[in-house]
């Protein structure tokens, strides 16, 4: 039994067992004629997303808090670009199967619509045209992590995929750490400068749209029901639906945190943040976190091939809390040990969030399952935001990090019913590395 049998496998005392209907077939490692090709346009993708990603993430709340000025409505709304699209990512799965697209080129179409998108918001210097335009590119890039996950599901071995998507991963921090460096001292305190990051990070968004259209995939089988159909294996594969009740908790707590953070060090009113400047902001937003997350690739792509998946997901939930527990500091030194801790938590969060999917669903089904925990990410990165900037006034900042500390501790506690699973996951998979690398001779 492999990687992809262990909603097979009975669940800890006290969690609900996966249906039968969940169950994959016995796998065996079949040949995959495209691992190379995939590898290879996979990792120049990793460049160009890896800058569009930190570009965005480190540009988009800081030029409409500190440029144009925006309001609590557009502020939050903005937060919640990417959770929009993983709301709608089981319909561009619907309609990619209803089209009879190949996976990689639904993904080509998806990246280049989003290109032209950002586009508008680089041309014209004006909040609602800036917004429109971010609240269109952003969604779209998110809304096709259900069908990556899906291409890596089709073109490479269960037994490697963690250790070889950590190399598109390192390729992603390497070029937004690169992206963020170059784009910190490009900007300056001239903020006005953010329309040519956005044309540059739109022709990284066609770069990545060429690369997904180099790869050869093929097209996921037509659906039968409506797009969000495949919800129902949250109470159909019982431990599935275990597991993404405790991400949801923990998501929820850290998407929460997420725009505070920005909020924290660039909002210029002294009663609610420290108003560093643009260079500062970006050095701990996205620059130390994106050198860690580099230097820490590799290693977490071989822990989640290897070590035990429910103990690696409470290890990186902790570090999550380790790093709430220290950004809202005063203290440079103690912020930038909260931004190793965070770059530490994604490094391996990003590869987790990928790919974990594999690890429970059948191999006909990982395009519903996976369409499952992104509806779920957005779901929760859609309340956070909203949450938190409604709750920001009354409770301050310092409780609303106390109080999503505790969402991540409880969340940590309910995956430990679940560690004698992830034992036998690990070593089932462990086992069939051993048998793949070390073949019986035949007679």
């Amino acid at each position: 039994m492999s990687s992809n049998s262990a909603s097979a496998t009975s669940p800890a005392p006290g969690v609900p067992e996966t249906s039968e209907s969940a169950e994959p077939p016995e796998s065996t490692e079949e040949p995959y004629p495209h691992q190379h090709t995939t590898q290879y346009w996979e990792k120049w993708r990793g460049v160009f997303t890896g800058i569009v990603r930190r570009g965005l993430e480190g540009m988009v709340l800081l030029v409409a808090i500190q440029y144009f000025h925006a309001g609590e409505f557009h502020k939050a709304w903005l937060a919640a670009a990417v959770s929009v699209g993983q709301l709608l990512s089981p319909l561009s799965v619907y309609l990619a199967a209803r089209l009879g697209l190949p996976v990689a080129r639904a993904l080509a179409l998806l990246f280049a619509a989003s290109g032209v998108a950002l586009l508008i918001s680089a041309l014209f210097e004006n909040l609602h045209l800036y917004f429109a335009g971010v609240m269109l590119s952003v969604p779209l890039i998110s809304m096709s992590a259900t069908l990556v996950t899906e291409l890596w599901r089709q073109n490479v071995p269960d037994l490697k995929r963690g250790f070889l998507f950590s190399s598109v991963s390192e390729r992603g921090s390497l070029g937004g750490l690169a992206a963020t460096v170059l784009m910190a001292v490009w900007i300056g305190g001239q903020l006005e400068r953010y329309r040519a990051v956005f044309a540059v990070i739109a022709l990284c968004l066609f770069g990545a749209a060429y690369c997904f259209a180099r790869i050869p995939s093929r097209a996921l089988e037509r659906p039968r029901r409506h797009p969000w159909a495949g919800l129902a294996w949250l109470w159909k594969d019982r431990t599935f639906g275990y597991v993404c009740a405790t991400w949801m908790l923990m998501g929820i707590a850290n998407l929460a945190i997420l725009p505070l953070r920005m909020e924290y060090v660039a909002n210029e009113d002294k009663s609610v943040g420290l108003g560093y400047d643009a260079w500062i902001v970006l050095l701990l937003i996205q620059i130390v976190p994106g050198l860690v997350r580099f230097i820490s690739a590799h290693f977490w792509g071989r822990m989640f091939d290897n070590a035990n998946f429910i103990v690696l997901r409470i290890v990186l939930n902790l570090l999550f809390a380790f790093n709430m527990l220290l950004f809202f500091q005063d203290q440079f030194w103690v912020q930038i040990l909260a931004a190793v801790c965070f770059g530490l938590g994604e490094g391996g969060g990003e590869i987790a969030w990928s790919l974990w999917v594999t690890k429970f669903s059948p191999p006909n089904r990982t395009a519903e399952y996976m369409g499952v925990h992104v509806f779920l990410t957005g779901l929760r990165g859609v309340i956070a935001p909203q949450i938190v900037y409604s709750l920001l006034a009354p409770l301050g900042m310092r409780t609303i990090t106390y109080v999503t500390m505790g969402m991540i501790l409880v969340a940590s506690a309910m995956l430990l019913p679940l560690l004698s699973m992830g034992r036998r996951m690990a070593a089932e998979q462990n086992a069939l590395r051993s048998a793949s690398e070390n073949p019986v001779p035949g007679p």
